[in-house]
């Protein structure tokens, strides 16, 4: 009959599409267990093979080139501005020579991906750039290269963007325990937040959000 017809394709579809969610969902999976995050960065992407993780920053380093990839978390908000600047006549007015622009899955969304040369203070570089938002915060990738790059090493570190995954949320312990230093006394100090997984920002007052030097505020810092 025609209306079990009807209820047989729709049962095929339904079963399709929960085919494609489960694959994309191991798949997704896969990735982030693949992924590399540094150090407090809820960030993480698979590294191209001539980078590691990079110190004092967030991000990665192939240090014979010089090149490297640098991870930025901000808040929700920042998303608009930073696409509004990925705009074809905004990229030319920052010296951006535009090569391609591309959309990449990110999450159950989208990423803005660009590839291209900038002059900055009258030096070129290739660069490499993703940006992205979930529900907690704007993600922004930055790829630069020297403007020699091999086209085999620019490739790949286009790939490495394209893997961009995001963790929970860590905790300040969390965040804190994965510094490349311990500390023993606070004297009365307390830790409020991490920088770029190399420093830890103290304070001795109430607020955790400190504004003009209004409380006691202590820096430790990584030294290179």
């Amino acid at each position: 009959p025609a209306g079990q017809m009807g209820t047989d394709a729709f049962v095929r579809s339904l079963n399709f599409a929960l085919v494609v969610l489960a694959y994309l969902a191991a798949a997704t999976a896969a990735l982030a267990t693949q992924a590399v995050f540094p150090p407090g960065s809820r960030i993480g992407l698979v590294p191209p093979p001539k980078m590691t993780v990079a110190r004092g920053i967030s991000g990665f380093r192939n240090e014979a080139s010089g090149a490297g990839i640098v991870l930025v978390e901000m808040p929700v908000d920042a998303y608009p501005g930073l696409a509004a600047s990925f705009s074809d006549q905004a990229l030319k007015m920052q010296g951006f020579a535009l090569r391609s622009r591309d959309k990449v899955a990110f999450g159950s969304g989208s990423a803005i991906m660009l590839l291209g040369e900038q002059t900055e203070g009258g030096r070129r570089s290739i660069k490499a750039l993703l940006l992205a938002a979930d529900p907690s915060m704007t993600v922004l990738v930055m790829g630069q290269m020297p403007v020699d790059t091999p086209e085999a090493d620019v490739a790949d570190v286009e790939k490495a963007l394209r893997t961009v995954v995001l963790r929970p949320p860590l905790t300040l312990e969390e965040k804190i325990a994965s510094l490349p230093f311990s500390i023993g006394e606070l004297s009365g100090y307390r830790p409020i937040r991490t920088l770029a997984g190399s420093a830890v920002l103290l304070t001795d007052g109430p607020n955790d959000v400190i504004r003009d030097a209004d409380q006691p505020t202590l820096i430790i810092s990584e030294s290179f």
